[in-house]
């Protein structure tokens, strides 16, 4: 009588499908999601872009203006390409509660080339649609940029 229940415990405690397992870390999830999204605005592919996004997105910028998903994707596509510009982003902090995450996240992009860098601090959250992380909201706290020796500082 014991065993089964003991299975069935261990069983409802399994980590479900889009769930890290006990080698497995939220960070690493969501960096391969910023992965994703990355290559899909470097495409420049609106529907790639919009795939990543949940229903409602918004995004806040530093100056608390706020775009929803076609505003952003039309700005994302409208971008100059820029082969010698390098970016990273790095994941910091990860809550996850249910099918909610809270990524707290740095974006870095630079080109040498033109005297530009740009640094921007984020609190993202990114919610679980029929097992996969789609980005929710995205708000800039903070966001250093500097370009041909100018220094902008925005929080």
């Amino acid at each position: 009588m014991l065993l089964p229940f003991a299975l069935l415990l261990l069983v409802s405690a399994s980590p479900d499908a889009g769930t890290p397992g006990l080698t497995e870390d939220w960070k690493a999830v969501f960096q391969e999601r910023y992965a994703a999204m990355k290559a899909a605005m470097a495409s420049r592919s609106e529907g790639a872009i919009a795939a990543l996004l949940a229903p409602g997105f918004v995004s806040e910028d530093a100056r608390g203006k706020l775009s929803n998903a076609g505003e952003m994707i039309r700005q994302v596509v409208a971008l100059p390409r820029d082969p010698d510009r390098k970016s990273a982003t790095r994941v910091v902090s990860v809550e996850v509660v249910g099918d909610t995450a809270t990524v707290e996240q740095t974006y870095d992009a630079s080109n040498p080339k033109k005297d530009f860098s740009l640094r921007a601090k984020s609190t993202d959250t990114w919610q679980r649609v029929r097992g996969q992380w789609l980005l929710k909201k995205s708000v800039t706290m903070e966001l250093d940029v500097t370009s041909d020796g100018h220094v902008e500082h925005l929080e």
